[in-house]
């Protein structure tokens, strides 16, 4: 297998650039490639894809390029990602407003806030068609996915929560352990295998570096240490219950890795269980069969799991996935 630098001309033509209170992003989109396409008797809606943390944000529209691929051509669907570009705000204080105990960090709270003013605002250039859409929450990407569904319940069909920080009840003291070492290996271009085994020369899936968007060593430290603190102090299991009576239509798969250090699944079941009204089916619980908490900078492993995201989302359309809570 060759090293493949995937390159970021060649990406979707459609990249939307937003702007707002908190910074600056951009919306990059695919669709599932022509063998991939569900053909059904009505369009499949879109997908919102939020990934873990971007540590650097040169790589990013490449990165979100080659991801979402994936996940279209599992799901037979457009799916739309951001990629926030730097300058955003750092604060992980609790932000107030939130029902039944939910602490979510204002660092959280900003992004869903100008991730769905972007939505809003391509409805109304027509450049995305309505409501509701699919969302797929991978790590902190699901903590700040349930912040989206709280903001806006409405606009939201299936929700699908990979490894997602925040829903286990663990302890910040607990989490924040884990949290720096798997986010230090991101940061560091960490890449070797489960078990220290080099990742072979030509397996590491490079990406190209967007002109312009340039992070010092110093940037990465910061931003790195405020990922940590905002993982560690998101709670938001409580959530899940209170937008089920929300929304009569709402519907959650959450998929969890059974030696996950970062969010434990037996506990993400348990405490998710517990918190459920019994008979509750709009939940289903699954697991991804992985190694670990990351989805992988090996190419190969990569692309496999977010074709499971995709996969996964395709499964929760056609109801028949995981098992009901």
């Amino acid at each position: 297998m060759t090293e493949q630098a995937v390159d970021i001309s060649q990406r979707s033509p459609q990249v939307n650039e937003f702007e707002f209170g908190h910074g600056k992003f951009v919306v990059v989109r695919a669709m599932p490639s022509g063998e991939n396409e569900v053909v059904t008797g009505e369009k499949q809606r879109p997908i919102v894809y939020l990934p873990g943390h971007n540590l650097n944000p040169r790589t990013g529209v490449a990165k979100a390029t080659f991801d979402i691929q994936q996940i279209a051509n599992a799901s037979g669907s457009e799916v739309l990602s951001f990629v926030f570009l730097g300058g955003r705000s750092k604060s992980v204080e609790i932000a107030d407003g939130y029902p039944d105990g939910a602490k979510i960090p204002e660092y959280y709270r900003d992004k869903a806030s100008d991730m769905l003013e972007a939505l809003r605002k391509m409805r109304e250039e027509g450049k995305l068609d309505g409501e509701p859409l699919d969302l797929i929450g991978y790590s902190d990407g699901g903590a700040i996915a349930l912040t989206m569904v709280e903001h806006y319940p409405n606009a939201f069909g299936n929700v699908e929560l990979v490894n997602s920080v925040g829903i286990d009840g663990r302890s910040t003291i607990g989490t924040a352990i884990h949290v720096p070492i798997e986010l230090g290996k991101v940061a560091t271009g960490w890449g070797r295998q489960r078990g220290g085994t080099p990742i072979p020369k030509g397996e590491k899936l490079r990406f190209e570096h967007n002109e312009g968007e340039r992070m010092t060593a110093r940037q990465k430290v910061q931003q790195l240490i405020t990922e940590e603190r905002a993982i560690a102090r998101s709670h938001v299991q409580t959530l899940i219950p209170h937008l089920l009576k929300r929304n009569p239509q709402l519907h959650f798969g959450i998929y969890t890795t059974d030696n996950d250090s970062i969010v434990s699944a037996p506990r993400t079941r348990s405490v998710i269980s517990s918190l459920l009204q019994k008979g509750e089916t709009r939940v289903t619980f699954g697991t991804t069969g992985w190694d670990q908490h990351m989805i992988s900078t090996r190419e190969d492993r990569r692309g496999s799991r977010l074709q499971d995201m995709g996969g996964w989302m395709r499964g929760m359309r056609q109801g028949s996935i995981g098992n009901r809570g």
